[in-house]
């Protein structure tokens, strides 16, 4: 009796943490589903609610729409020539129209001299500040950028 084998013995072992685990794992499982469940619901009622208004709708509406989107085209295509980017659009302006272009720049530089201005006195840096700074750029032998010019030409450069 030599080759007679004795057969195992199997214990069985519960991991009571593993079990709540893999229960909790399940109840999610469970809840997603649920909610793909009724996901899937409300979009079947969203399309049925829009199949009922493309039924209400009056055919005669249909060819207003398309004139309006054609209207619309048209516009585009009008506008084609005009640019989108705002430092050529005012290189188009300045070019078409350089008396208007020059008074609203102006107007516009005045009112950021001012912003500049009392950001600096809040700021606490002194009024001329910039000034004196550039001035000892030009006596280092830089060259002060045209836009910085002082002498104000025919009557422009200057905040009322």
């Amino acid at each position: 009796m030599a080759d007679y084998v004795q057969p195992a013995h199997a214990l069985i072992v519960f991991d009571p943490s593993n079990y709540a685990q893999n229960v909790l794992t399940a109840a999610r499982s469970l809840e997603q589903i649920n909610n793909q469940i009724q996901s899937l619901q409300n979009q079947a009622t969203m399309l049925q609610n829009m199949a009922r208004n493309l039924q209400r709708l009056d055919f005669s509406s249909v060819g207003q729409l398309t004139g309006s989107l054609q209207r619309i085209d048209g516009l585009m295509t009008q506008a084609s020539g005009l640019s989108f980017d705002l430092d050529k659009l005012q290189n188009q302006w300045r070019v078409q129209y350089p008396e208007s272009y020059d008074a609203t720049n102006q107007g516009q530089r005045c009112g950021e001299r001012r912003a500049r201005a009392l950001a600096k006195r809040h700021a606490g840096v002194p009024p001329n500040h910039e000034r004196a700074v550039a001035d000892r750029g030009e006596r280092a032998g830089r060259r002060r950028p045209a836009y910085r010019s002082r002498q104000p030409q025919s009557g422009r450069g200057r905040c009322p």
